[in-house]
């Protein structure tokens, strides 16, 4: 049976729940509580990640720049240390998936077909910034996509 690794969208949106070894980390209970009896039906088995994953996403993450919440980065470890499948729906899970190397399943929305790095980009001069604000103008800077590459095979 195929393992799924869920995320939070994924228990929020679906009415039923895939088929396989289900799997989720602990940390979702943060940003949903009322997931708490989907849960405890004993459908989905909570499992912490290893140290290791978590290590792997972070610099995945400190590379694409994009923004995950804790129950991500646990969700996207869990995945990770299971060689497992990542059902979700967040856009950003799914492009730091695709950097890992991990399989994704997307629940309502059709799931990315291209993958970016992100960075800070001055609005007014168009510098790429290092920090918050930029040195030539003052101006502060907003997250713009840096690259961008099409994904070879849907995951």
């Amino acid at each position: 049976m195929e393992k799924l690794v869920i995320d939070s969208t994924a228990l929020i949106e679906l009415p039923q729940l895939p088929k396989g070894d289900l799997y989720a980390p602990p940390a979702i209970f943060e940003e949903a509580v009322s997931l708490g009896p989907r849960l405890r039906s004993g459908q989905i088995q909570l499992k912490q990640p290893s140290e290791s994953g978590l290590r792997k996403v972070r610099e995945i993450q400190k590379k694409t720049g994009d923004a995950l919440s804790r129950a991500d980065r646990d969700a996207l470890a869990l995945a990770l240390d299971l060689n497992a499948t990542l059902v979700s729906d967040d856009y950003g899970c799914q492009n730091a998936a695709s950097f890992l190397g991990l399989e994704f399943l997307p629940l309502s929305k059709p799931g990315i077909k291209t993958r970016r790095i992100y960075r800070i980009k001055c609005g007014n001069c168009g510098n790429w910034l290092r920090g918050q604000t930029c040195p030539v103008c003052g101006q502060k800077g907003k997250k713009a996509v840096f690259r961008e590459e099409a994904l070879t095979k849907p995951l």
